[in-house]
């Protein structure tokens, strides 16, 4: 009963400090995310522009099927709808309480900071098998995790930002693969042996309506489908195939592996697979792609420079994978029990899988912004698996560890760890000052065409040289209240 009592008053004071952790990550991770610049992308998809209204008709590319049609964004429908969705709705309700100018930026850090915490939310999931926020083991979880998430222009951005400063990659690469995450995890957990792959028809109408979702959305998310899809279910086959009586003849024992398979796990995947192959196809009638041509051969060429730059420059992917990688070493000699034995196994397939993944890379086609093919955004999936992994390995560790001073040395190596990463990103850069007073410029003006002097982008990717190109922009702004009648600008 004493030790009941000494117990209890360190796991509420051990809540409450983690929690007090996390409530000041969200409010530092929303500044941050306030004072973040706008993208030149987000105009096109929200106004939208005429190369986007095809897309916007036609969500499952019945004129590529019928008609070989190329246009913009074939199979990312979903994503151009949650974007263009979101910035047209949330600033205006946001203008009930804020300024016009004000709405957008905090449109942009709300879903950011949702965005964020409902990826580590589903992380968490993952490593604790729990939902309850205010577990002890899931506050621990969230807390491993945070500080992994990187800020632009803070910190270890450019070599393992999970939310790109870009709000329009935020929901084409970020978001999206959060909901492949989501998607995932019930099948997670029943491989793992938590639960059964008996998900109820609810449970089975929402994994068909978001696998349709996630098919036609981001582009990571169709090779990570087939790969991890594909590879979960020749595991099983091959598996199966070897538990099969070798007396029987190969087609028999084919059949019975097969067979064997969860249904509802063989059923869901090929569905997926084949949802994203079509999608694959309508994607290389995907007109951006053909901005830029670089032959296969020099894509290849730049990925070994990427894959260095992106883990030895700072150094930021290469600690948590040697990490990661060290701890799963110390599980492994722990004794661990039969879910821990299938997270080593499965994190054994997660370094297969990631190689030929970053092989498969420079099939997605080349930008001139990304000439290495390997970036934060593209390895994204890895990051993802990474994290959860690295805190997988530190709570089973903590859990199982014998001995005060080894106990005592692992605690203070994890704080270490996340200490380094909240430190780098240490700081609150206003980066969209310059933006906001072109914005500003812009709407107190009395002119039709506008000059903006200060040398700055605004809702663009670089200056606006040529007064015509400036219209999506100034139809956005006209939208959001920012200015009042139509305008044009120009910079020099």
């Amino acid at each position: 009963m004493n030790e009941k009592k000494k117990y209890f008053p360190k796991i509420i004071l051990l809540k409450f400090f983690l929690s007090a952790f996390l409530i000041y990550g969200i409010c530092i991770s929303f500044t941050r995310y306030y004072y973040t610049q706008l993208d030149g992308d987000l105009p096109a998809i929200v106004v939208p522009v005429k190369n986007y209204m095809t897309v916007m008709k036609d969500p499952f590319g019945m004129n590529v099927l019928l008609h070989d049609s190329v246009y913009a964004a074939t199979n990312r429908y979903f994503a151009h709808l949650s974007l263009m969705g979101y910035f047209k709705t949330a600033p205006l309700l946001l203008q009930k309480i804020f300024a016009p100018i004000d709405s957008i930026y905090i449109s942009c850090a709300l879903i950011k900071i949702c965005i964020q915490f409902f990826l580590i939310f589903l992380i968490a999931s993952y490593v604790t098998n729990k939902k309850n926020i205010l577990d002890i083991d899931f506050l621990l979880a969230c807390s491993l995790i945070y500080p992994f998430f990187q800020t632009f222009p803070n910190g270890y951005y450019r070599e393992m930002a999970i939310l790109d400063g870009s709000i329009t990659y935020t929901f084409f690469y970020t978001l999206s693969i959060t909901l492949v995450t989501l998607f995932f995890l019930p099948f997670f957990n029943a491989l793992a042996g938590r639960k059964s792959f008996n998900f109820g028809w609810k449970g089975n109408a929402l994994l068909i309506l978001l696998t349709i979702i996630i098919s036609f959305n981001g582009p990571l998310n169709v090779p990570v489908i087939i790969l991890v899809c594909s590879s979960v279910i020749l595991n099983h086959l091959v598996k199966n195939f070897k538990g099969v009586s070798s007396i029987q003849s190969s087609g028999s024992r084919i059949y019975l592996a097969l067979k064997n398979i969860p249904s509802t796990l063989s059923v869901f995947f090929l569905f997926a697979i084949l949802l994203c192959l079509y999608s694959f196809y309508l994607g290389t009638h995907n007109s951006e792609n053909l901005w830029e041509t670089v032959p296969l051969s020099t894509r290849y060429a730049r990925l070994s420079g990427g894959f260095w730059h992106q883990y030895t420059d700072k150094w930021a992917q290469t600690i948590l994978v040697f990490v990661t990688v060290v701890n799963s070493f110390i599980v492994s000699k722990l004794s661990p029990d039969i879910e821990a034995k299938k997270i080593l196994k499965l994190f054994k397939w997660f370094g297969v899988l990631s190689l030929i993944y970053i092989l498969m890379l420079p099939f997605g086609g080349y930008r001139a912004y990304r000439s290495d093919i390997v970036r934060w955004d593209t390895i994204l999936p890895i990051t993802i698996a990474l994290l959860l992994f690295y805190s997988y390995f530190n709570l089973y560790i903590l859990k199982k560890l014998r001995g005060r001073y080894y106990r005592i040395c692992f605690i203070v190596s994890i704080v270490l760890i996340s200490a380094h990463y909240i430190y780098a990103e240490r700081g609150i850069v206003k980066a969209n000052s310059c933006e906001r007073s072109a914005m500003e410029k812009l709407a107190h003006s009395t002119e039709r065409v506008v000059f903006i002097d200060n040398n700055c982008s605004l809702l663009n990717w670089g200056l606006e040289l040529d007064t015509a190109d400036s219209k999506d922009k100034t139809d956005l702004l006209l939208y959001w209240n920012v200015i009042r009648g139509q305008k044009l600008f120009y910079q020099k």
